[in-house]
């Protein structure tokens, strides 16, 4: 993710003038809407948080307490799919969904099938291993955290790792449940994608620190 490489901008005070993304940076939705910031080309700031900590900034900006948020001047946007349509409304040059009314209901009900079927069941399946290992926990979630906000994390992990497994619904028999909406086959192909693929590319980029 190159959600820090506008942060240079920052040292001369135009935070304000910046679009804010307020992200955890090891969630795949919140990398979802990094590559549409990327894609469009505008410059913005990148805020990393911390599971549980993060309230204290979504609660004030949003309904909801998930992230992404995006902040544009006076306008908060919540959720990644939010925040591609908003993008797309205000710089609608390189449309990040098809103009055509038919493909870009396509490519919503992709964009939707994906995030429930794939996206909502690898996060369950992949936390119930890592969560329960506090090491691999904090050497996966304190990446790219503040120091201070590190801190309490790890002072608060206890509570924080059992709001979290009662927030995403976690235990085994979730988890066990997980694992088969993992083998799936891609609709109208054919074509299988199984969890193989998700295990080799998360251990290509050290994500994966159990056996499997």
């Amino acid at each position: 993710c190159h959600c820090m490489a506008s942060c240079w901008l920052c040292q001369y005070g135009l935070d304000e003038l910046m679009l804010t993304l307020y992200q955890f940076p090891f969630s795949h939705f919140c990398e979802k809407a990094c590559w549409a910031l990327d894609l469009k080309q505008q410059p913005y700031r990148a805020v990393n948080l911390l599971p549980a900590l993060h309230l204290a900034w979504s609660r004030r900006m949003a309904s909801a307490s998930s992230l992404p948020i995006l902040r544009d001047g006076p306008y908060i946007v919540q959720d990644s799919s939010a925040i591609i349509d908003y993008l797309d409304q205000r710089w609608p040059q390189q449309s990040l969904t098809p103009t055509d009314v038919n493909l870009a209901g396509q490519a919503r009900q992709w964009e939707q099938w994906l995030g429930d079927e794939i996206g909502v069941p690898l996060r369950l399946w992949f936390y119930s291993h890592v969560l329960r290992q506090r090491q691999y926990a904090m050497a996966f979630l304190l990446r790219g955290a503040a120091r201070g906000q590190g801190l309490v994390f790890q002072a608060l992990f206890g509570l924080i790792r059992h709001a979290m497994f009662y927030k995403m619904q976690i235990n085994p028999h979730s988890a066990a449940a997980a694992l088969p909406q993992l083998f799936w086959t891609w609709p109208g192909e054919g074509r299988s994608i199984t969890l193989r693929v998700v295990i080799v590319l998360a251990d290509t980029a050290g994500m994966i620190p159990f056996g499997v």
